[in-house]
């Protein structure tokens, strides 16, 4: 500090040349003082005695305390220090003094000289700092020092990826591209940095995610010459997509010509746009993931990622992101100190020669002002900046920046949207209009929550003049920017700040959320929709999406792209014909009845005789969709009510349903139920869902007229539990989740009406169990056991009540069944085993007694494949195998009774496989490809029925897994990789739909562990290791502190591939403490021991 410049409060101190500054205010000090001075800011905080200042400064105590209170005198006046008040310097009675203003070095790069900078203003308003403005770019240095300490230790650690956080306006861009980037070139932290590019993920369009980042890293030079000579960035990108490694060989033979390590640095700005941007999918967030972390692995890349901090949700939930943090790799701005907010101020300034009014009737000196409103707001950054610039713009003679232009302009608050609002104000009334449309271009809302974003749009979606005039003079205002949007001309918000400061615009995103969150929504739709070849199961559902989507078309101030329109339009269309089919229903079923009417109206004494008849159909009704229905459901021959359904439909139909008592809308209600349970017991889900909706208007219908009514609470539980299972099986858990919990609150209302009520407590305990069934997909094992707990605990009470009900026997069994799945996910093996044994013993008993009934057969098969499984993890092959063989042989007994159930039919392929991988496992099957081939296309077969049954897709994906593996031992190793491509594809839409499913994502894990193998017997050890590493990715989040044996199984095998035992104690000793000795994870670790 004796000879470098450094900050004291707001003054800029000089001890190489005794002098302080504070903006145009220059003081020269005497030697003396400056060693004081010093001294005294060396220990900041601390108190310093006369004597150790004596010792310091004089080199010796025989002059007594005199000399240091003389000259601590001339500092507060050269300070403009008061000793009642101090701002500067404490006087400590009896003890000595402390330096109280804050103490901070300046600029390494050296603060500017005054009259250095001539480029215009030194300020740069909404727009970030760049290279360009990095000797006017002040008030950072020792967070620009930490950034490069961070960036260096991420390179030691062989990682060179960092993250920069903060809020929106926090300084992020200015601080990587004027800070941190001109420091590496200057050779700060000793990094070889030849070259560096930027990229603003928030410019990118449609389907421009890698082939924007091909195009930074085109611009990557070593002495005048690219370092991708003969790519575009179209083919570079792709490449990055599909191949990051060779990428990085590209890199390694451009950059290792180089006789020192030289490197390159890749800066992403905006990363927000990976998780907020609807058109960037699941599928490209995992690839990029991926390269990214190939790239910053590679020796030759420093990348550098600036992300809005409130995105940090979605950034701990992506482990490529996480994994640097132990190691100091993300990097929180915090707000600007005011001494700092004080060099920002005046630094450049001063290069530039300008100076500061005082107000004449506060003599308070405009510089301060602005350094105490800007500390005071959480706007600061981008506030200050585009005041200074504004300031600038109205500069008085000399370069004074006055206080009457700062009253003007509002005030650091009320700046942007004055000079937003006077920019408008002197448009026509045209394009003041126009900027609804215009916002609606630039504005996101993420589609998983309220987050509003902004973005770039293209010059080419302006419609009108009115909206080029309108933002022509928001851009001349820098209050908008002009720059390119891919390979076209665009434009977009200066900085976000705009978005809150700008009352108008503020107002409009209140009045506008909805919708903006519909189209962020229908973008989604249309993305999946287009990236699947636009099939007609993946248009708009009728009701309120479509009709909130068809909305939208109706909203001229609200954009939409080509491809949204046409998904509107194509799921209108359909919506259409599918209304034209029941007019024509309806029309039929309108002349039966006017033929009716006319024969009633000739036959009026018959009336009364056909209204009798009526009631008794409706009885009759009743007995067959209640109570028949309940005595076929154990059978699982339900499709015997298909005809009885339909006709009974029909049959209520001949009246509109206001007509309708409330008898015939119940009859009606239960028609709906049964046609449902019907089209799921057949794999037709989509039919089921429909009917159920269907049902669920009918049944709010009369929730609203009679609220308290105990048998549609039940009948609305029952509705709802039926659409929370369609939606499970689907992978779509949101829905699933909210159906569900409909399902426990309308139980929980029966049972607070009837607390003593036996079906109210079975209904509570299937609720329970439903949401226990979700926790466990989901991966929270400890929430779904509280949840079968509580199931089981209810069905115990009810048991008490009726101890001869076997349906409540046979349910009990279930929650069993549950809560020993919860029990193996958190590692309690023995206990799980304790349960699937009950529930075998109740199964077993249920079947004894009642022979004939699938249902219980069923459970009894259920049971079975449970302890197969848990005595297979165990080590007991032999044991596993013969639970197999039973379950096979009562679900083959089961399908031949009942060959058009869909879901028995799955059950049986997925045991067979099952025992077929066992089988295999202990030496090999003969014709086991073949066996493998049909249970493949039976499968595949089931899934073409319900595409979206991601059960029955995974079992297909499982299948396919089990093929490659038996091809790679027969040495077939092309025709293996070809069987996990088609396995991987299936596995990564799941993932892509639901990232939370974590068995599709151990089941990719598994995939890429399969193709480590295959690289390995190619002799490709790099090739191999990259599969290992990407499995490992896929689970790193999740290992950490499992117990599950699913997740920790694949995440020891791509420790150990990749590292050893050591990477991968922990996790065997977790595996070693619950008993885990599965017979091919037990012969992998024979091999690697």
């Amino acid at each position: 500090m004796n000879a470098s410049m450094f900050w004291f409060g707001s003054w800029q101190v000089n001890p190489a040349s005794n002098t302080v500054r504070d903006g145009a205010l220059c003081r020269q000090l005497e030697p003396r003082a400056m060693d004081v001075l010093v001294a005294l800011c060396k220990r900041a905080g601390k108190v310093a005695s006369a004597e150790e200042l004596l010792e310091q400064c004089w080199g010796s105590t025989i002059y007594g305390d005199n000399p240091v209170h003389k000259t601590i005198t001339q500092l507060r006046r050269a300070l403009g220090d008061s000793a009642t008040e101090p701002l500067f310097i404490e006087t400590i009675r009896k003890r000595g003094y402390r330096a109280i203003a804050e103490v901070s070095i300046a600029n390494a790069a050296g603060a500017p000289a005054p009259g250095s900078w001539v480029a215009g203003s030194p300020f740069c308003g909404l727009q970030a700092f760049d290279a360009d403005h990095a000797a006017v770019f002040c008030g950072r240095a020792e967070l620009t020092t930490v950034l490069v300490e961070s960036l260096v230790r991420q390179v030691q650690v062989g990682r060179a990826l960092q993250l920069v956080l903060g809020p929106s306006g926090s300084g992020k861009t200015s601080l990587i591209c004027a800070g941190l980037l001109p420091a590496l070139a200057r050779g700060e932290g000793g990094l070889d940095v030849r070259d560096s590019a930027v990229i603003d993920l928030g410019d990118l369009s449609d389907g421009q995610l890698f082939t924007g980042l091909g195009g930074a890293m085109l611009d990557w030079q070593l002495d005048g010459a690219g370092l991708f000579d003969g790519y575009s960035a179209h083919r570079l990108g792709q490449l990055l997509e599909s191949d990051p490694a060779a990428v990085a060989g590209l890199l390694e033979q451009a950059l290792g010509r180089t006789p020192d390590r030289a490197r390159v640095a890749l800066v992403i700005d905006r990363f927000e746009a990976v998780f907020a941007q609807p058109h960037i999918t699941a599928h490209q967030r995992d690839a990029l993931m991926a390269a990214l972390d190939r790239l910053a692995r590679s020796g030759r890349v420093l990348l550098v990622l600036a992300c809005r901090n409130d995105f940090y949700p979605r950034i701990a939930e992506t482990p490529v992101l996480l994994e640097g943090k132990a190691n100091g790799a993300h990097v929180d701005l915090s707000p600007p100190s005011r001494a700092e907010i004080g060099q920002m101020i005046r630094l450049p300034a001063l290069a530039a020669n300008l100076f500061f009014a005082t107000d004449p009737d506060s003599r308070e000196r405009l510089d301060d002002v602005l350094c105490e409103a800007a500390a005071a707001s959480p706007d600061a950054l981008p506030l200050l900046q585009y005041t200074l610039q504004e300031l600038y713009r109205l500069r008085g003679p000399g370069g004074e920046l006055g206080i009457d232009a700062y009253r003007r302009l509002g005030g650091l608050d009320g700046v942007l949207g004055v000079r937003a609002e006077d920019v408008v104000a002197g448009l026509g009334a045209a394009p003041r209009a126009a900027l609804g449309r215009v916002l609606s271009l630039l504005l996101t809302v993420s589609a998983d929550d309220d987050r509003v974003t902004s973005r770039r749009a293209p010059w080419a979606a302006l419609k009108s003049q009115a909206e080029r005039e309108l933002v022509g003079a928001l851009v001349e205002a820098r209050l908008f920017v002009s720059e390119l949007v891919g390979e076209e001309a665009g434009f977009g918000i200066a900085h976000e700040s705009l978005l809150r400061r700008w009352e108008r615009v503020a107002q409009w995103i209140a009045e506008h959320r909805d919708s903006l969150r519909i189209r962020a929504r229908v973008a989604q739709s249309t993305a999946r929709w287009i990236g699947r070849g636009r099939p007609a199961d993946l248009l708009l559902p009728p009701g309120t999406q479509l009709d909130e989507a068809r909305g939208m078309l109706a909203m001229p101030a609200m954009s939409l792209t080509a491809h949204e329109v046409e998904l509107i339009r194509a799921s209108r269309h359909k919506a259409r014909l599918r209304e034209r089919m029941r007019l024509f229903l309806f029309i039929l079923i309108s002349a039966l009845a006017v033929v009716a009417t006319v024969a009633g109206v000739s036959a009026s004494r018959a009336r009364q005789a056909a209204e009798r008849r009526r009631i008794e159909a409706e009885d009759l009704m009743g007995f067959m969709l209640g109570e028949f229905a309940d005595k076929l459901r154990p059978s699982g021959r339900l499709d015997l009510l298909d005809d009885i359904s339909a006709k009974a439909m029909g049959y209520l139909a001949g009246s509109g349903s206001e007509a309708l008592n409330a008898a015939s809308l119940t009859h009606r209600a239960k028609a709906l139920q049964v046609i449902s349970e019907v089209n799921i017991a057949r794999g037709k889900p989509s039919a089921a869902y429909e009917a159920l909706q269907a049902e669920r208007a009918i049944l709010e219908r009369q929730l609203q007229a009679s609220p308290r009514s105990a048998g549609l609470l039940k009948q609305s539980g029952t509705n709802a539990f039926w659409l929370g299972k369609i939606r499970l099986d689907q992978g779509e858990w949101k829905d699933a989740r909210r159906y569900l919990e409909q399902y426990r609150d309308d139980t929980d209302r029966v049972s607070v009406m009837a607390p003593q009520d036996v079906d109210a407590w079975i209904e509570q305990s299937y609720a329970h169990n439903s949401l226990g069934t979700l926790a466990l997909k989901r991966g929270d094992a400890h929430a779904a056991a509280a949840e079968f707990g509580l199931s089981i605990e209810l069905k115990n009470k009810a048991a008490g009540a009726r101890p001869q009900d076997h349906m409540l026997a046979k349910d009990l069994a279930d929650s069993m069944s549950w809560a020993g799945s919860a029990n193996e996910v958190m590692g309690r093996l023995d206990k799980a085993q304790a349960l699937y044994e009950r529930q075998a013993q109740l199964a077993q008993g249920l079947l004894g007694a009642a022979q004939r009934d699938a249902l219980w057969s069923n459970k009894l098969a259920e049971a079975c494949q449970h302890l197969a499984r848990i005595r297979l993890v165990q080590g007991d092959a032999d044991s596993a195998a013969d639970f197999y063989r039973r379950a096979e042989a009562l679900l083959r007994s089961n399908v031949a009774a009942a060959p058009d159930n869909r879901v028995w039919q799955e059950s049986l392929a997925f045991v067979q496989l099952s025992r077929l991988r066992l089988t295999a496992t202990a030496g090999g099957v003969e014709g086991e490809l073949a066996q493998l081939d049909v249970l493949r296309k039976k499968f595949a077969e089931l899934t073409q029925l319900d595409p979206k049954n991601t059960t029955w897709a995974k079992h297909e994906a499982m299948a396919l897994q089990q093929t490659a593996g038996a091809l790679l031992a027969e040495g077939r190793a092309a025709a293996a990789a070809q069987a996990l491509d088609t396995a991987q594809g299936r596995l990564e839409r799941i993932h892509a739909r639901n990232d939370s499913d974590i068995l599709a994502k151990v089941m990719l894990a598994n995939t890429w562990l399969t193709r480590a193998d295959i690289a390995r017997a190619a002799g490709d050890t790099a090739l191999a290791r990259q599969g290992c590493e990407r499995a490992g990715q896929l689970l790193a989040a999740q290992a950490a502190d499992t117990e599950d044996f699913r997740i920790l199984d694949p995440w020891v095998r791509s420790r150990l591939c990749l590292s050893g035992r050591t990477a991968a104690s922990a996790a065997l000793g977790r595996l070693s403490r619950i008993g885990y000795r599965e017979p091919l994870y037990m012969k992998y670790l024979s091999l690697h021991n």
